[in-house]
């Protein structure tokens, strides 16, 4: 068997995820406030992490409206106590639309159905977050990138005798 073909990538074919049952290493999906959240394929994450690539620019830029690279660092370099407090509200109210982009990309929930419905609220954004860490496994992914960091054990070198 061809390394496309082990991956499914030979040219139109479309493949589903096998369902949980036949499966057993696939979670199935969970019901959270009345929606399903299920495990998302490798491409939404992907699609995720470039979202994320221009995160901290538009922050900065929302934070800092009108001012170009060079104000926005020296304005940081000089922040203080009550620049910082705008910083902060500035980010989180800025960092709200890019918060429930993520959720939904990661949910498959719209972001007007997150923003607005009353069964979801607050605590039902953190039920989804939770679900969506879970279903997708992302703890064994951040343990496995955690084992990456760790420097190999030094390899003895030399002879015993």
């Amino acid at each position: 068997m061809s390394f496309a073909q082990w991956f499914g990538a030979v040219k139109g074919e479309k493949r589903s995820v096998a369902a949980p049952e036949s499966n057993p290493s696939l979670p199935g999906g969970r019901r959270v406030r009345g929606y399903t959240i299920s495990r998302l394929p490798f491409g939404a994450y992907l699609q995720a992490l470039e979202k994320l690539q221009s995160l901290p620019g538009d922050l900065l830029r929302a934070c800092f409206p009108g001012k170009d690279a060079d104000e926005i660092l020296t304005a940081l370099k000089n922040l203080d106590e009550g620049a910082l407090v705008q910083l902060i509200a500035g980010a989180a109210g800025a960092g709200a639309p890019y918060l429930l982009e993520l959720i939904s990309d990661f949910s498959g929930i719209p972001q007007d159905e997150l923003r607005d419905d009353p069964a979801i609220g607050l605590d039902g954004l953190t039920e989804i977050v939770q679900a969506v860490w879970e279903i997708n496994g992302l703890k064994n992914v951040l343990a496995a990138a955690k084992a990456l960091k760790r420097p190999a054990p030094p390899t003895p070198t030399g002879s015993k005798a």
